[in-house]
């Protein structure tokens, strides 16, 4: 069983949550974002899955994709990122990955696939209002040219492939 953190909130600051992940029988994590930024992430975190030691046992963590640009990363395959960079850097990051035998999770927030559904209208700053709504309604199409230019598996069926889960 897996979990993810609303807004990759697992930073420095929230270590703790591994070993509460763990305790209620998480098997693994995607929360953590490889790079740091004013939102949240961890500096220097491996943008390869990675076993995290915990009070009672440990807990992969598997990162979401980024890009790595010298010194910064970039996000991809997701969210904001899918719906601000262009179609073709998440393709050009998806071979990047393959090549370096690595996987690359494919993330899609549900307001993001019907965004008419989504009636709730959250009290943002205009900044935040920018990276909740910018080009929400392209990402339908979006996923699905990505979705159809590989074969696609849940990440924990990748994981236990990878000899990370038993």
């Amino acid at each position: 069983m897996g979990f993810r953190a609303p807004s990759w909130s697992l930073t420095l600051r929230s270590l703790w949550a591994f070993d509460a992940l763990a305790a209620a029988g998480f098997r693994y994590d995607s929360s953590v974002f490889p790079a740091g930024n004013y939102l949240y992430g961890i500096a220097g975190a491996p943008r390869a899955p990675y076993r995290v030691a915990t009070a009672t046992n440990s807990i992969v963590e598997a990162p979401p994709p980024s890009l790595a640009l010298g010194p910064w990363r970039i996000g991809v395959g997701g969210g904001f990122y899918l719906r601000a960079l262009p179609l073709w850097v998440h393709f050009w990051a998806m071979r990047d990955y393959a090549r370096a035998g690595s996987l690359f999770p494919l993330y899609v927030h549900p307001r993001e696939m019907d965004p008419g559904a989504w009636p709730l209208r959250l009290p943002l700053a205009f900044g935040e209002r920018l990276i909740h709504d910018w080009a929400i309604a392209a990402v339908p199409g979006r996923v699905r040219r990505l979705l159809a230019s590989r074969r696609w598996e849940p990440l924990g069926d990748i994981l236990r492939r990878r000899g990370l889960l038993p």
